[in-house]
């Protein structure tokens, strides 16, 4: 049995500190950050999340971060 694939759109992706998901279903962003506040390269940071909305997308799919 095969299965139609539909790549999904990136609406949009958010960098910051934590994600939480309340229990009423939704997800509260905790500092959002516009940069990367690092004079040199690499970083060490205790916690850094990227949030993605996805759409119209059918099937499974990997989404890969760097």
């Amino acid at each position: 049995m095969e299965t139609n694939v539909i790549l999904p759109d990136l609406q949009s992706a958010v960098l910051c500190e934590d994600v939480r998901c309340e229990i009423n279903g939704m997800q509260t962003l905790v500092g959002v950050l516009s940069v990367i506040p690092a004079p040199t390269l690499p970083i060490n940071y205790i916690k850094l999340c990227i949030w993605a909305r996805w759409c119209s997308g059918a099937g499974k799919f990997r989404q890969k971060s760097r």
